[in-house]
Order: C-alpha cells, then sequence, then structure tokens
C-alpha cells in the first residue's frame, strides 16, 4: 500500500475486525499464527467507490452489490477484503455464473475477470481506495493479481467435466500435456473420493460437484476450508 495507508487499525474507509471465523473455516484449526484481520467497509468507503458502481452497472449500498449484466437478472456480486499485515490486502471476489450449454468449453473465458468488464473495473476501483485512499479515481490502471476458484456443479442427467477439461480450467493453459494432467491429479489424489473432486495448484482452484455424491452444504465447507487454506500462503 502507498501513500502511508495502513489498514492494522480501524479508519475512515474500515472497520478492523478479527478474522476469527477465517480461521474456523479452515476445519480443526484451533491456532493460526497468519490469519487474516476483516476490513469492513464503511459509508467513507462506498462512497469512495460509488463513480465506479454508476459506470458500471452496480446498484445496492452494501456488498453485496446487485450487478446489472444485461440479461434482465441482476446478479450478486460481494467482495470480502483481508488484511494480513500493514501491506498486504486479499479481495476475494464473489459471482454467480449459471450457464448450461457449453459450460466445459468457455471455462477458461469465465474464469478470466477481464471476460467480465463491469466486475473487472469495480475490483480495480476497490484495489484504487485501498492503496490511495478515498480521493483517488483514477482505477483504470489497476491490473489485480488473479487466482480463480471456481465451482462447477453437475445436475442429474448432465455430462462430467473430464479430468482434461478441469485441468484445463485449473491451470488455465488449453490442450494440456499427458504430463502435467497426471501430475496434478496425483498431487490432489487425497480429494478424490468419488466423483466430486478438488484439484488445488499454485494458480488457483478448481472443483467439480455432483448433486448425487454429497450434500450441497457438506461441499460449501469443504470448499470455504480449502481456499482459506489456499489463501494465506499466496500473500507470502
Amino acid at each position: 500500500m502507498q501513500n502511508g495507508i495502513e489498514y492494522t487499525s480501524s479508519c475512515s474507509l474500515f472497520n478492523v475486525l478479527q478474522g476469527k471465523m477465517f480461521v474456523r473455516k479452515m476445519g480443526g484449526v484451533s491456532f493460526f499464527p497468519i490469519a487474516p484481520k476483516s476490513l469492513d467497509p464503511t459509508i467513507v468507503f462506498y462512497n469512495a467507490i460509488k463513480p465506479a458502481m454508476r459506470d458500471n452497472g452496480f446498484s445496492g449500498k452494501k456488498f453485496p452489490l446487485k450487478y446489472d449484466n444485461g440479461s434482465g437478472a441482476p446478479e450478486a456480486i460481494n467482495i470480502n477484503i483481508h488484511t494480513y499485515s500493514a501491506r498486504v490486502v486479499v479481495l476475494l471476489v464473489s459471482k454467480l455464473i449459471v450457464q448450461r450449454e457449453g459450460v466445459a468449453t468457455s471455462l477458461l473465458v469465465l474464469q478470466d475477470m477481464e471476460s467480465h468488464p463491469g466486475l473487472h473495473n469495480l475490483v480495480k476501483a476497490v484495489c484504487s481506495v485501498i492503496c490511495f485512499g478515498h480521493g483517488r479515481s483514477d482505477y483504470k490502471s489497476f491490473s489485480p493479481k488473479v487466482y480463480p476458484v471456481a465451482v462447477y456443479e453437475k445436475s442429474l442427467g448432465e455430462a462430467s467435466i473430464s479430468d482434461v477439461v478441469a485441468v484445463e480450467a485449473l491451470t488455465r493453459h488449453r490442450n494440456p500435456r499427458a504430463r502435467i494432467i497426471e501430475d496434478i491429479l496425483k498431487k490432489n489424489i487425497d480429494h478424490q473420493v468419488d466423483e466430486n473432486s478438488i484439484l488445488i495448484d499454485r494458480q488457483g482452484i478448481f472443483a467439480r460437484y455432483a448433486y448425487e455424491f454429497g450434500d450441497e452444504r457438506n461441499n460449501e465447507r469443504k470448499m470455504e476450508s480449502v481456499h482459506c487454506l489456499f489463501e494465506s500462503p499466496r500473500v507470502f
């Protein structure tokens, strides 16, 4: 962060909260030395990003915001903000995408934040406020580092996503070599209990769920735990 702005204590933009929920989501971890604090946005923060909200089709008073994507059915966009130190802040951006046809062939596009320009601009505006305070409005020059965390839920009767497509989505490389697919599947063998699977790589997370295997809430808890464990080492 620049200009001497530090978020280790509450300020006009954020109320700083202890990250106890973050640690609990890891599951079975009672102490974690690098657990983050949560930055709870204030009205000053929301006023600062209001121009970006207006220009990019967002509405609402606080997260989650409503996003008009032009389909006639506004989406809910949520952003959770964590700080690990005076200079490290992580944004968890949540977007629900529902698509019935051609999912496997468009996963790389769906995971690319730049293919969602309105959302991308909002994220850059949030980064700008964090780095420069509410007096900064030129957010379009930002290029935040992105680690996709994607979940594909298969309904009954739908075809499963193959290992090849899953590894392609995880690595963000088309037509990965057989050796790469084998290495990633081997590294994640402990997660492959049934047709449900979670693949983890240094570039992100990709999960495949089928409703006939396990309950939805259990899948959500597992994904929350995996994401928290993935996030922490990325900041150091």
